[in-house]
């Protein structure tokens, strides 16, 4: 598995034991599910050991009630992914958008605005 040790203690393992709840994050309101860089519009610039992120996802499950996400960045215009907690500063879940009027497949709007993150995986 990729990822640094720190990823893997700190995310992975609490992950695996059910002590914590993740989600992925790759859709975006003006991309809908294409991966490629030329689609992906969320950014991430390195300051010091700290990635500022700007950019929105959508539809991403898990959102309102995970701890961490896993998510789709541009770095220098290449795609990679970012772990972060969902508590940081900036770091904004919106509500969620009702599919169908069934609750269960409600998914909010994840807004990620000066967003910090301290890994890179």
């Amino acid at each position: 598995m990729n990822g640094s040790e720190i990823i893997k203690q700190k995310y992975l393992n609490p992950l695996i034991m059910g002590q914590k709840i993740g989600c992925f994050a790759t859709t975006e309101p003006d991309a809908s599910s294409e991966l490629s860089s030329r689609s992906v519009s969320t950014k991430a610039e390195k300051r010091g050991n700290k990635y500022i992120v700007n950019g929105r996802k959508r539809f991403i499950t898990n959102a309102v009630v995970a701890d961490l996400v896993c998510a789709l960045v541009k770095i220098d215009g290449k795609l990679s992914m970012l772990v972060v907690d969902l508590d940081s500063s900036g770091c904004k879940i919106g509500e969620p958008d009702k599919k169908w009027e069934i609750e269960a497949n409600s998914l909010p709007i994840f807004i990620l605005i000066m967003w910090k993150s301290l890994w890179k995986t």
